[in-house]
């Protein structure tokens, strides 16, 4: 009887899976249509003539324009935080020395 009980449950969890798996599936193909369907834009701004190898280069690279733009971010904000706390730094030392000197 447990044996059963074990089995349906593995079949729950394997049913679970799989959903997720199928939404993070329809989530990354939602991205990805995303880029294509704004490179296809940009295209045909310029031209009408232009294969789909061109909508996929442009896609990839609106893609790694937007993953560098965040990385940047990323960047600027680890520097703001470093800048802060060397503020902080400065102005408790500066503080610890007013102290003294009075």
């Amino acid at each position: 009887m447990s044996s059963m009980l074990e089995l349906h449950e593995n079949m729950l969890h394997d049913a679970e899976n799989s959903k997720e798996a199928e939404a993070e599936k329809q989530e990354l193909l939602e991205f990805f249509y995303k880029y294509a369907e704004q490179a296809e834009i940009l295209l045909s701004n310029d031209s009408e003539d232009y294969t789909e190898d061109d909508v996929i280069k442009l896609a990839s690279y609106l893609i790694d324009q937007d993953i560098d733009g965040n990385e940047q971010v990323d960047k600027v904000a680890e520097l703001d935080e470093s800048g802060r706390i060397m503020a902080r730094a400065f102005v408790d030392e500066l503080s610890k020395n007013t102290d003294v000197q009075e």
